[in-house]
This record gives C-alpha cells, sequence and structure tokens, in this order.
C-alpha cells in the first residue's frame, strides 16, 4: 500500500500518464487545458494542429489571408476566438472597434470556422498600467466590461460570448461577480468563464492566491479560464482553472533560438541556413540541451521555431505533463496555503532562462 506523501515511481508515472490522457480528452479535466494561441489562421483548418488553438479576431480582420492561405475556413479542431482586447488598449488607450463591426466580424467567423467554443468580448483589463493609459478607475473598467457583455448577448445571441471577470485585488473580481449578477448574469451557468488581468503578473504566489479566493467567492459550478500566460511558471501556478491560453512557446523559442546562437559564437539575428550548417565540433562545444534543439530542428523545423506548428504542439504536451506532474504530487504532498496581500503595480516579467529541453519545449 502507497501511503500518503511517499508514492512510489511506478504509481506515480501511471497517475501522470492517467491524468494526461484525461487532460487531452473531450471530457471534464483535473487541470487546466491548454489553449495553444495561433500565430496564423490556418493552424485551424489544415489538420495539423494536436488539439485546441485560440486565435485572435482582432488579427483575423486585419489579415484576413494570413500566410497567403486564403480566407477563413472549416475549422477542425476547438477554436477559441480571442478579442484582442490586450493589444487594442494597449494600441489605441480603449476600443477602436466599433461593437456592432466588431460583433458582426466575430458572427461571421464563428459560423464559418464551426468549432468555435467561445468568443471573447470587448472587455477592459484593470492592470495598473491599462488604467494610466485609460485615466479611468477599476470600477469604470468593469461596468465597461459587464455592459459590453451584455449588449453583445442582447443582440448577437448566437455567438458563444465568454462572460469576463475583470479586476486586480480579489474584492475588485467579487465586486465585477456582483455587476453581472445585478444584471441577472448567472455566472455558473456558463462554460466557462473569463479571468482577467491575473496570468500576466510576475509573481506566481500571487497567480495561485488570486486565482483561489476568486474561486472561493464564486458557485462552486464557475468554470474560469485564464488569459495569456505568459511563462511556464506562470502556467504550473494557474493549474486550479478550467483553462488557460498561451503564447509562451513562442516566447520559449524565440529564446531558444537567442540562446542557440549565442552558443554557436553567431550574431543574434544570424540567418536559419548558417545556424543549420554548425559543425560538428562547434555542436560539442554547446550545452546540450541546446545541441538537443538544434538536431530537433534539423529534423523537424530548419527555420525558427517561434512560428513552427510543430514546436507549439511539442510545448502544449511538455506543459500538460508538467501540470499532471504537479497534480499527482499535490495530492500525495499538498502544498501549505500562503495567503497575501495583491501588490498594487505588478512587476515586468522578463524572458525565462533556458530550461532542460524536457520542461521548456
Amino acid at each position: 500500500m502507497v501511503e500518503r506523501g511517499q508514492p512510489d515511481d511506478d504509481f506515480r508515472n501511471r497517475a501522470i500518464a492517467m491524468l494526461i490522457e484525461r487532460m487531452l480528452s473531450e471530457d471534464t479535466r483535473p487541470a487546466p487545458e491548454i489553449w495553444v494561441g495561433a500565430l496564423e489562421s490556418w493552424w485551424a483548418w489544415e489538420g495539423n494542429a494536436g488539439g485546441r488553438v485560440i486565435l485572435s479576431a482582432r488579427r483575423l480582420h486585419d489579415r484576413p489571408s494570413m500566410a497567403g492561405r486564403g480566407m477563413l475556413r472549416q475549422a477542425v479542431v476547438p477554436v477559441f476566438l480571442d478579442s484582442g482586447a490586450f493589444s487594442e488598449l494597449t494600441k489605441f488607450d480603449g476600443w477602436k472597434w466599433p461593437v456592432h463591426d466588431f460583433a458582426e466580424f466575430v458572427r461571421t467567423a464563428c459560423k464559418v470556422l464551426g468549432t468555435v467554443k467561445h468568443a471573447g468580448i470587448q472587455d477592459w483589463m484593470c492592470e495598473p498600467h491599462m488604467l494610466a493609459k485609460t485615466g479611468l478607475t477599476v470600477e469604470e473598467h468593469q461596468r465597461r466590461t459587464v455592459a459590453n457583455f451584455c449588449l453583445l448577448r442582447r443582440c448577437w445571441p448566437s455567438v458563444p460570448w465568454l462572460p469576463t471577470l475583470q479586476g486586480h485585488t480579489v474584492a475588485d473580481y467579487m465586486r465585477c461577480a456582483q455587476m453581472y449578477r445585478d444584471q441577472r448574469v448567472e455566472l455558473d451557468a456558463f462554460d466557462l468563464v473569463g479571468l482577467g488581468s491575473v496570468c500576466r503578473r510576475s509573481r506566481t504566489l500571487e497567480i495561485e492566491h488570486v486565482i483561489r479566493e476568486v474561486k472561493a467567492g464564486l458557485p462552486m459550478r464557475t468554470r474560469l479560464h485564464g488569459f495569456g500566460v505568459k511563462s511556464e511558471g506562470n502556467l504550473l501556478a494557474c493549474w486550479g482553472l478550467a483553462s488557460v491560453d498561451s503564447m509562451a512557446w513562442s516566447r520559449r523559442a524565440r529564446g531558444m533560438e537567442q540562446d542557440l546562437r549565442a552558443a554557436l559564437g553567431l550574431p543574434v539575428d544570424a540567418p536559419s541556413d548558417l545556424v543549420m550548417s554548425a559543425t560538428p565540433e562547434a555542436l560539442d562545444a554547446i550545452d546540450i540541451d541546446l545541441a538537443d534543439f538544434w538536431a530537433w530542428k534539423q529534423e523537424v523545423c530548419p527555420k525558427t521555431a517561434a512560428v513552427s506548428l510543430e514546436y507549439a504542439e511539442a510545448w502544449r504536451m511538455r506543459q500538460t505533463m508538467a501540470l499532471a506532474a504537479k497534480l499527482v504530487d499535490e495530492i500525495f504532498n499538498p502544498a501549505p496555503v500562503v495567503r497575501l496581500e495583491v501588490p498594487a503595480a505588478p512587476a515586468q516579467l522578463s524572458r525565462p532562462a533556458p530550461l532542460q529541453l524536457a520542461l521548456g519545449w
């Protein structure tokens, strides 16, 4: 019999394998499902994506023929259609895209793609730097977020709009939830509820704290989605959510490409052909993880991995494995609950250092 806190390796590995199978299925998951940020829309319909992808509505609108592969088509994998709110507010200090034009574009995209499970609304993030750009308060950002959801749901009911909670502190999120209730929107009646302005924070303990306390303050059946996870560490901190989306795979790939060039003594902007022409002697002299990365590129993706669907899928599987391992470890050795105050302004994220390829891909 395996005692609590002391699982043998075989039992732990079998438990992880079982969880990975569940997490990659369409069933209810014990850990977050991962929506991989797609750089190109054709990832959704050419049949090579290994699972769920998230597309930016703004990017689709501005670049309808991404990579020269034509207009939108019927997708073959589940699609999450993101509104592009972070980019919109960053560039324009508010929503420049008129709500009617936005909603009509999303409605049409949902109809053509055919597999859209969730569509992001025109929400207003509440990070301190966003408030500084708009000159508005957290409460006003929340009011506009809730009002936009109610308008979109009323006027375009065929679209699977995602109600989204915005805020910065736990009390902020609870106030936003109350705003929805005041509009007779019961969040636990939806398949998923967005949780904004959390996953880009730099402190993993802060992320875990906000997620845990917000979940505790909502109806038990409420399933939360974390937007824009920026790093592998942040992803592991989000394991209490139902799902997350992330472009961290591309960020990781860019870092690996830079580190590989530096190790080979090449400029950071050295062309891929030069990188792939490295001699055996040069490869013997570099870190084994970078040498393995070079070998993977040689076999799968000689060009930059930062735009590679193959790299994105390898990254998805590695993170699924890491989440499953964390869940198993939490079952046998639960971490103590740490309660903390959320700071007024989160620190800026820095690029993570190279990890072992077994975890970093």
